[in-house]
């Protein structure tokens, strides 16, 4: 997976990096866990993004963070088939 790829099954991690600019490119159900493969067109790449979000730094919009978290709990929901209607 080259730099400015990064596949995670951690959702608010993907709704964070979502949040800091970030595009869900797939995701895909595996032995019971929705994975999400994200890119970012950054001179960095996303690894940049992923080390400010471990080490507690990334900074996001709040509001768009929560609209991220929500879009993603009903994309894996339809995914998996436990949607909730929430």
């Amino acid at each position: 997976m080259d730099s400015k790829n990064y596949k995670t099954c951690d959702m608010y991690m993907t709704a964070s990096l979502r949040s800091a600019g970030c595009e869900l490119e797939e995701y895909r159900l595996s032995n019971g866990r929705v994975y999400f493969t994200l890119t970012y067109k950054g001179t960095d790449g996303v690894q940049g993004l992923v080390d400010c979000y471990l080490s507690g730094k990334l900074s996001v919009d709040a509001l768009t963070l929560v609209n991220h978290v929500k879009a993603l709990k009903t994309l894996c929901g339809e995914v998996t088939g436990n949607s909730r209607g929430n």
